[in-house]
């Protein structure tokens, strides 16, 4: 003689699903002996009657539900907040992104021109050397000149004193 027995046991469902709608608040099922239990949620609680009774009745407590609703209110404006500050990260960052890109064009640049200022420098120091070189050869040139006119100089002065010694042998001898 079998006959169904009631559990002793409530099952207490809280469900915080994520959008599952037979998951959402608190709800109560009575199961018998024998009866499979399926839980489609992430949190299920097994409370016989008389602490279900008592968890029920905390839970209609008006100052509970105050405070749940601020505690959901206190949750929303934290979501809002986290939006925003989603959106000025998202802001900063493409920002940021600019000014990184700005700089890498800016440092590019730069390499550019200082690329054509060593170039115009190794041209100015090569036109430098050469004329170091030049000067050097000219120095060299003139030097040589100087000496060919001196040696020119003595020449003459040497041919000039000869032709007045002849001159003046020929002029006291006469």
């Amino acid at each position: 003689m079998k006959t169904s027995k009631t559990l002793p046991f409530l099952l207490f469902i809280s469900c915080f699903g994520y959008g599952q709608s037979p998951c959402t608040g608190f709800s109560a099922t009575r199961y018998y002996m024998g009866n499979t239990i399926s839980v489609p949620c992430d949190t299920v609680y097994l409370l016989n009657k008389i602490t279900f009774q008592r968890f029920n009745a905390v839970y209609k407590d008006p100052k509970l539900n105050e405070l749940i609703s601020t505690q959901d209110q206190l949750i929303q404006v934290y979501a809002q907040r986290s939006k925003e500050q989603d959106k000025e990260y998202g802001d900063l960052k493409s920002n940021f992104e600019q000014v990184v890109n700005h700089s890498n064009l800016l440092i590019q640049t730069s390499k550019e021109e200082l690329s054509g200022i060593k170039l115009s420098l190794e041209a100015a120091q090569q036109n430098i050397d050469g004329a170091k070189t030049d000067i050097g050869e000219v120095k060299d040139l003139l030097k040589k000149d100087l000496r060919r006119a001196n040696k020119e100089k003595i020449k003459w002065g040497i041919g000039g004193l000869a032709i007045g010694v002849v001159v003046m042998l020929i002029g006291g001898a006469n």
